[in-house]
């Protein structure tokens, strides 16, 4: 029985068993199609959204600065020579303004509200300058262009003269020449009035977060460490790079009325040094007029603002707004009104101050070579006033000045160094060093510092001169980081003529 059912049965089939694998193998397909298409689906999903969130990163970035405080009111701007505007997306910054208040700012970056098109009969008195011109600490109708603006609307009535501030804390000459060309269609000036101080020679400073000012951590210098003089009384020196400094400032001052043939008046706030500016001027060969305030108001106990801040307060403010005025109508660069009574004794002070002599200039540069010391010492700050700039708590920068003074049987400069001994494994180290007389003439040599040796003593050739003054400018071709906002190339130990 057994052997008829092998024989007479048929044998089963495969069909059902492949089908089943079939099924099975499309199933694993369907649910792998389907699990690749939510990952894809859920990945442009991310996509998608990583898209609008790049999309949306400018606008992003404008509400955060928009969001900024309004005492973080300092933003960069895109012309390195201008440095920083104030934020226009602040509606309001109290960065400088009188305690208490705020201020507005329009989209050129500036004070005040914002500056449209002059009318046809308007004459545009355009008022440049830094943190005097910006009314620091005072409030906007204390400022010195809203009270020309004042003193002029009495006189000729309301509309007849607009009175535009351009003016930032720690802008200088070339930051102010710079907005002036960038912004010249929108400003529109008639005439132009400069204001020239001392701290217009020194680097302009720059925005750092989250947006306030920052003279070390600038990035708008001309090397790594910014030009700032550490004492007062190098303004005045007669070094060959101070006085470079103050002959370009001038020049570019000569050279924006010169370009857009805009008449302008110069004023300078420097009293005490007058005849420095003046012979500045002699030497420039300076063709725009020249007003310089009165030393009564500059040094009289109403001036400053504060017992503790030197800048102008209300009082004096309303002084050199007269005194610019008064000029100004006898230039004919305004039309001519009459003063008021206590206005025009103010005015006479300003007229009663007479030119001063080359002889009180010489006077004035032999006080200040007197300053100059023979020797400079790391470990003794009050020897510090004979470094200009580049030298912090004894570290060099890789760019720096210095002035010492000798005598005449001085044959050279002695510069006493300490490279640190972590520098040793690096390639050859070559400093090069230039010493100025006060004419200008000078000698440079390139100085490679040997492996294997920190304490190096390097003596500089010395050209005769007057004076026997002399600055030594000096360069590093290496540096390192003494923190995240200063680095350093050596430690200064001595210089000294001998």
């Amino acid at each position: 029985m057994s052997d008829r059912t092998a024989l007479g049965e048929a044998p089963k089939s495969r069909f059902p068993t492949i089908l089943k694998v079939l099924l099975a193998a499309t199933s694993a397909l369907l649910a792998a199609t389907v699990a690749l298409t939510v990952l894809l689906v859920g990945r442009a999903q991310h996509l998608r959204e990583l898209e609008g969130r790049l999309l949306a990163e400018g606008e992003l970035q404008q509400a955060l600065v928009a969001m900024t405080s309004s005492d973080h009111a300092i933003v960069p701007h895109v012309d390195p020579d201008i440095g920083f505007v104030l934020n226009p997306a602040i509606e309001r910054a109290t960065f400088g303004a009188a305690e208490g208040s705020s201020y507005p700012i329009n989209t050129m970056g500036l004070r005040g509200p914002e500056i449209e098109t002059p009318g046809p009969d308007v004459t545009r008195v355009v008022l440049v300058g830094d943190s005097v011109v910006f009314g620091w600490r005072i409030a906007d109708e204390n400022r010195i262009g809203e009270s020309m603006t004042r003193i002029i609307a009495s006189g000729l009535g309301p509309g007849r003269v607009e009175v535009v501030s351009v003016a930032l804390p720690s802008w200088n000459t070339r930051s102010e020449a710079a907005f002036l060309r960038r912004n010249f269609h929108l400003l529109n000036p008639d005439v132009v009035v400069w204001n020239l101080l001392r701290n217009d020679i020194l680097d302009v400073a720059a925005a750092i977060p989250p947006g306030v000012l920052g003279m070390y951590a600038s990035p708008h210098k001309r090397a790594l460490e910014p030009f700032a003089c550490q004492s007062d009384y190098q303004f005045e020196l007669p070094l060959p790079s101070i006085i470079a400094r103050w002959d370009e400032n001038l020049r570019r001052i000569s050279r924006f009325n010169r370009d857009y043939g805009v008449p302008g008046l110069l004023l300078s706030w420097m009293p005490a040094t007058r005849a420095h500016i003046e012979h500045l001027l002699r030497r420039n060969q300076f063709d725009l007029p020249v007003i310089h305030l009165p030393g009564f108001y500059r040094y009289h106990e109403r001036w400053p603002v504060s017992a503790s801040d030197p800048h102008p307060s209300p009082w004096a403010t309303h002084a050199i707004a007269v005194g610019v005025v008064a000029e100004l109508i006898e230039l004919e660069l305004i039309p001519g009104f009459q003063l008021e009574p206590t206005d025009r004794e103010i005015a006479e002070r300003w007229r009663a101050t007479g030119p001063t002599t080359t002889e009180a200039a010489a006077a004035l540069l032999r006080e200040r070579l007197a300053m100059v010391p023979n020797r400079i010492d790391a470990d003794e700050p009050r020897t510090h006033v004979g470094v200009v700039y580049g030298v912090s708590n004894g570290w060099m920068s890789a760019n720096g000045l210095l002035c010492v003074r000798g005598g005449p049987v001085t044959e050279q400069l002695t510069l006493e160094l300490d490279v640190p001994d972590f520098l040793r494994p690096a390639p050859p180290l070559i400093a090069s060093f230039t010493t100025r007389n006060l004419l200008g003439h000078e000698v440079s040599v390139e100085v490679e510092v040997p492996v294997g040796q920190s304490h190096h003593l390097v003596p500089l050739p010395l050209c005769g001169g007057p004076d026997f003054v002399w600055e030594l400018e000096w360069s590093f071709d290496w540096a390192f980081s003494l923190n995240e906002r200063r680095c350093a190339s050596a430690r200064l130990l001595r210089a000294e003529a001998l």
